[in-house]
């Protein structure tokens, strides 16, 4: 991840980074049993993997700066749950909760 050394170089700092990703909706949205599990794979990959690799990216350098605010965000969804066929909230919610 280049990121955010290339925002440092830019500007100067790194105060804020907002994890605002989702997965389009697709074949992920069908009962469990018939989602297949590359689908699920590309949500994770997507809903969780991605936050937590913009974090390990932006962490560092807020510690050296001693200042930084990260803000994941998610669905109501990912609280409240979503329609029984729908995989991609609990990711979200997953992501949100223990980020």
């Amino acid at each position: 991840m280049t990121g955010a050394p290339e925002t440092v170089d830019r500007y100067g700092r790194l105060d804020v980074l907002v994890n605002n990703a989702a997965a389009p909706q697709g074949d992920d949205r069908a009962d469990i049993e018939e989602v297949p599990v590359s689908t699920f794979d590309r949500i994770v990959a997507i809903n969780l993997r991605g936050t937590y690799l913009m974090c390990l990216a932006a962490v560092p350098v807020m510690h050296r700066q001693r200042y930084g605010r990260i803000i994941n965000i998610a669905s109501m969804a990912s609280v409240e749950g979503g329609a029984p066929a729908d995989s991609a909230p609990e990711t979200k919610g997953v992501a949100v909760s223990s980020m």
